[in-house]
């Protein structure tokens, strides 16, 4: 959608055309609402060698994504995107695309360096976690890579826990091979979307002392059926019509992320990332976002 009066991009001094219909007002607005520190950087990477990405494995283009924005390396950070890169911030209910925009909602609203906890990726789709130390919260991504290339994102934020600062967390690392990986895959299809739609919480993956990150609270819950269980079952008292619908689920090893829309309000997304153990869930990060996704 062309603009009567367009906003240039203070770098490349050319027109938004990316932001999917917003107007002048709109895109002011959010941009006041990122610099308030609710806005946050949602970006992709492109990998190609002429472009300076080492190997040629997704998990490269996290970590040349990573260094791009650390380093505010604007050049870099253009080759990095497809030209109608699609992706959603976590604060905003609107999706977006072209990475001039993804680059100002950075530049506004954090001036963030970006700690990387963990990336794991299933064919050309990478989960990553991080902490944002400016906003002192943890926070993931999810990439959809097309030949190498970032075509879609979608950020999720943590809202309250800070995972760098928890006694409750001691790093992830992917172990094992993906034998079994398709049971793990649907175990959290099972509980977060079949379990949620169906009402069923009977048979849920977690162990009795799982840890369970949750983005209302601070600290984690710890142990299932006293806490999680009653949560789920008071999260579909609050919202009797919720219905969740699968965006993707994908994992490595002993990790698996699936992120899902909420379709009937509360409305939004939700990201859950597990960590498995003999075929349970022994850890579980969840993190949410505004943005409205059919999937």
């Amino acid at each position: 959608m062309k603009q009567d009066n367009p906003i240039l991009h203070p770098i490349t001094k050319k027109p938004h055309e990316g932001a999917h219909g917003l107007s002048r007002r709109e895109f002011i607005e959010l941009t006041a609402l990122a610099s308030g520190g609710l806005g946050l950087l949602l970006s992709g990477c492109t990998l190609a060698a002429e472009q300076g990405v080492a190997n040629g494995s997704s998990l490269a283009v996290v970590d040349e994504w990573i260094r791009a924005v650390n380093a505010e390396d604007v050049a870099g950070f253009e080759k990095l995107h497809t030209e109608s890169v699609f992706w959603t911030n976590h604060s905003s209910f609107k999706p977006f695309s072209g990475w001039e925009l993804i680059w100002d909602f950075h530049r506004v609203s954090t001036g963030n360096q970006i700690e990387k906890l963990v990336a794991f990726d299933q064919d050309q789709s990478v989960c990553l976690l991080v902490n944002a130390t400016r906003l002192n919260r943890s926070q993931c991504y999810v990439f959809n890579l097309v030949d190498e290339v970032i075509d879609r994102v979608y950020g999720y934020d943590s809202r309250q826990f800070n995972l760098a600062s928890s006694p409750y967390f001691s790093g992830i690392e992917i172990s094992g091979d993906d034998q079994g990986l398709q049971d793990r895959l649907n175990a959290m299809d099972d509980m977060f979307v079949d379990g949620v739609n169906n009402r069923d919480f009977s048979e849920q993956a977690l162990t009795e002392s799982s840890i369970w990150f949750n983005f209302k609270f601070s600290e984690p819950h710890v142990g299932f059926w006293e806490t999680d269980a009653e949560g789920n079952v008071s999260y579909v008292r609050s919202f009797p019509s919720v219905r969740h619908k699968r965006i993707q689920t994908f994992g490595q090893g002993n990790l698996v992320c699936t992120h899902i829309a909420v379709t009937i309000p509360p409305g939004g997304s939700l990201c859950f990332v597990g960590v498995f153990q003999d075929g349970k869930i022994a850890e579980l990060y969840e993190f949410r976002s505004n943005a409205v996704v059919n999937g």
